[in-house]
């Protein structure tokens, strides 16, 4: 089990390798969403944010999901389940990340290049 203090390093440590190498969301098209609704997730590759918000990039829904792909009956949503409910043309990023399960943010591109979110 992971404590808070290491759930906390983990965010930063996400946070400042996201910052670095100036992350952005992942944002599916149509034909990757409708491959991986097929069981092809190759090209979903969503990165790691932590505490790092990109200026052009607002959070809007977050989603507690089960990454280890295993689970679909407990309180997390199952990767199928995220890949549901992706929406064409928004961006998604790990926000939180523990060991068994994720909170995953949905972003919205905004203009004026700042953020929204709490």
């Amino acid at each position: 089990m992971i404590d808070g203090l290491e759930l906390a390093r983990m965010r930063d440590e996400a946070a400042d390798i996201a910052t670095a190498n100036n992350k952005q969301p992942f944002v599916p098209d149509a034909k990757g969403k409708a491959r991986a609704m097929d069981g092809d997730w190759t090209g979903i590759n969503i990165p790691n944010f932590g505490d790092y918000r990109p200026d052009d990039w607002g959070l809007g829904e977050t989603y507690f999901v089960d990454k280890t792909g295993l689970d679909d009956r407990g309180p997390a949503m199952s990767i199928d389940g995220l890949i549901a409910r992706m929406v064409v043309g928004r961006g998604y990023a790990m926000i939180e990340e523990g060991q068994f399960q994720c909170y995953v943010g949905e972003f919205t591109r905004i203009e004026g290049g700042e953020h929204d979110d709490d």
